[in-house]
């Protein structure tokens, strides 16, 4: 018995699922394969050096976590949150790893690689929303860094508190493009921004 034709609305239904599905699964990868050793959620940062190597560039970020706040005991906890970002070429996509404590607990994929870091730090690189492993891999690491910080407090009304930083840098390059330094500044967003310098 042939089955009846789908409903044009069913269709539609059907294509927006599997390209939200495909969106959701885009920029996420399950397993990062480093030669023939497999590192996944839960890895420790210990085995992913020894399986993948040293990454480009790492950044540390630290909050508090506290429990009992406004009460006669109060416990405060360091988290430590580790960027590391991977460059394995130009045929493979860059790489994120976000650990806490020491555990791996989120792999994000970029765009591709390059044959080497920086030496292409150009307006394409210093361009607005650029996120510093991309911004390290096309011009090296900064010449000078320095950063600032604020606190945000978010409180759950228990007795809950976290106390992230608000981390803004300045980051000065030499731009391959002109004889200029470029004065970049860097937010939690990438890249806000770029102001050209004669020095």
């Amino acid at each position: 018995m042939p089955r009846a034709p789908m409903r044009p609305t069913a269709k539609l239904v059907c294509y927006a699922a599997a390209l939200l599905l495909g969106a959701g699964l885009a920029g996420r990868a399950e397993a990062l394969r480093c030669g023939s050793r497999v590192v996944d959620r839960g890895t420790l940062d210990v085995q992913v050096l020894r399986r993948c190597g040293e990454p480009y560039w790492r950044r540390e970020q630290v909050e508090w976590i506290i429990a009992g706040d406004g009460t006669p005991i109060e416990r405060r906890t360091e988290r430590v949150t580790e960027y590391w970002f991977y460059n394995f070429g130009p045929r493979r996509l860059l790489v994120r790893l976000r650990f806490i404590d020491g555990v791996l607990d989120e792999e994000r994929s970029f765009g591709y690689g390059a044959v080497s870091v920086g030496g292409r730090c150009d307006a394409m690189a210093l361009s607005r929303g650029t996120d510093e492993g991309t911004l390290v891999l096309r011009c090296g690491p900064p010449i000078r860094r320095r950063a600032t910080y604020a606190d945000q407090v978010l409180r759950d009304g228990f007795g809950g508190v976290r106390v992230q930083p608000r981390v803004r840098e300045e980051w000065w390059f030499n731009r391959d493009d002109s004889a200029l330094f470029a004065r970049v500044i860097l937010g939690e967003n990438g890249i806000e921004s770029v102001q050209d310098v004669r020095l």
